[in-house]
């Protein structure tokens, strides 16, 4: 069972966005339409947590890259769990495009 704990459209502006902030303990997956994307655009996902609830800053746990016009649109990322995940988008080439999203949580 699964819950989505954020959701929303997102326009890139070719800066990484920080989409949503997760700040409970829990098991997270990413989400991401790419229906929008087209051809001579790239867009890249992350996933950054924290090693253990004491570290300092998050830290990358997911990258995902995409080019070009996508024949199957929904990205869903690996699992990631901990108690500080923070999910990103960043549009680096192309038109900045319209990606809806969410984040869920796995073990709710």
């Amino acid at each position: 069972m699964s819950s989505q704990v954020a959701a929303n459209n997102t326009t890139a502006d070719g800066t990484e966005q920080v989409l949503a902030q997760q700040v409970v303990d829990g098991v997270y997956q990413f989400v991401v339409s790419t229906t929008n994307l087209a051809n001579g655009d790239t867009v890249e996902f992350r996933v950054k947590t924290k090693p253990r609830d004491a570290a300092g800053a998050v830290q990358l746990a997911y990258y995902a890259c995409y080019a070009n016009s996508q024949s199957v649109p929904i990205k869903l990322s690996v699992p990631v769990a901990g108690s500080a995940v923070d999910f990103t988008l960043k549009q680096t080439t192309g038109t900045n495009r319209a990606y809806e999203w969410s984040v869920r949580r796995l073990d709710a």
